[in-house]
């Protein structure tokens, strides 16, 4: 009889424990909520973090000074440091990031493309971004396409998490566009994502 009735109170013992660790354990949780993962490729998502070694400002801090080849398409002298984050990228207008290959046909022809309307480009900013497995043929790609002679483009390899938090492994080029920079909180939220060659009836009515 005894023996029952103990093994009845290690039974109820057990389970009162058992609900009390996991009534403190939920507790626990409530007061250290996990972060949110943001899904950077949805439309109204924030623009994550951008990181870029721009090609461009490296070519020409290494280079020997010379006059501009383009009066029309003065660039202002190259920053000091090679690197450019959202900070830099700071504005009023829509920012263009277009992410691509340099050995890939159609971000070639999106490239020309843009480059014939840069005259629309007004306040908004071209991003060009390469992953930074292929920085080294990013280096000819900037010479061979004139890259230099246009100031709204900036063009390089990704050195932070831009690509892998965006990319859609769709068709190349792809081209995510955002809106000006919140006056309050300073950023940008992206408005639409191009993936393949896009006409420029369609971006332009995001270039300012």
């Amino acid at each position: 009889m005894y023996s029952k009735l103990l093994t009845i109170i290690c039974i109820f013992s057990f389970y009162a424990s058992f609900a009390q660790n996991k009534d403190a354990n939920a507790q626990k949780k409530d007061n250290n909520p996990q972060p949110v993962k943001i899904d950077y490729t949805l439309v109204g998502a924030p623009m994550p973090e951008l990181v870029m070694f721009n090609m461009d400002t490296a070519q020409k801090n290494s280079a020997p000074k010379q006059e501009a080849n383009s009066k029309k398409h003065k660039k202002a002298p190259a920053p000091k440091s090679p690197y450019v984050t959202n900070e830099d990228l700071k504005s009023d207008a829509n920012l263009l990031v277009m992410e691509f290959n340099p050995t890939c046909s159609h971000c070639v022809d999106q490239t020309e493309l843009l480059k014939k309307n840069m005259d629309l480009f007004k306040k908004t900013k071209l991003v060009m971004l390469a992953d930074a497995r292929i920085k080294e043929l990013i280096a000819d790609f900037v010479k061979q396409r004139n890259i230099h002679d246009f100031p709204s483009i900036y063009i390089g390899f990704d050195t932070g998490k831009y690509m892998s938090e965006t990319f859609l492994y769709r068709n190349l080029p792809q081209i995510d566009v955002y809106s000006p920079c919140d006056p309050a909180t300073g950023e940008r939220k992206l408005l639409r994502v191009f993936n393949g060659e896009a006409p420029i009836d369609s971006l332009r009515q995001y270039i300012q």
